[in-house]
């Protein structure tokens, strides 16, 4: 009985793959030759000027953090993070600072 039932699956499968994914029949385009087209009236819009190119920040004195990518004083750069683990109970709530970190998980 299974053996009846996973052939008549595979071979609907089959099937539908085979008229499924058929190339859909396009009608070619029927172009009218007795009317002209319609010229439109409408001005040509004016070119918008290219923006100018915004000067290269050579970041000149900064150095990328390791921890958030920004651009930071290069002796910042040398400073060790440090990791602190905050309490989750209400007698450590609220807990004040932790928008000035830098990273938090």
């Amino acid at each position: 009985m299974k053996k009846k039932l996973a052939g008549a699956l595979v071979f609907a499968m089959a099937l539908s793959l085979a008229f499924g994914c058929g190339k859909k029949e396009e009608e070619p385009d029927v172009v009218d030759l007795t009317v002209p087209p319609i010229e439109s009236e409408e001005p040509e819009p004016e070119p918008e000027p290219e923006p100018e190119p915004e000067p290269e920040n050579t970041h000149e004195g900064e150095a990328q953090s390791l921890l958030t990518g920004e651009w930071v004083p290069e002796e910042k750069v040398k400073n060790r993070p440090v990791a602190i683990m905050f309490g989750n109970t209400t007698d450590a709530l609220p807990q004040y600072g932790v928008s000035e970190a830098d990273v938090l998980y």
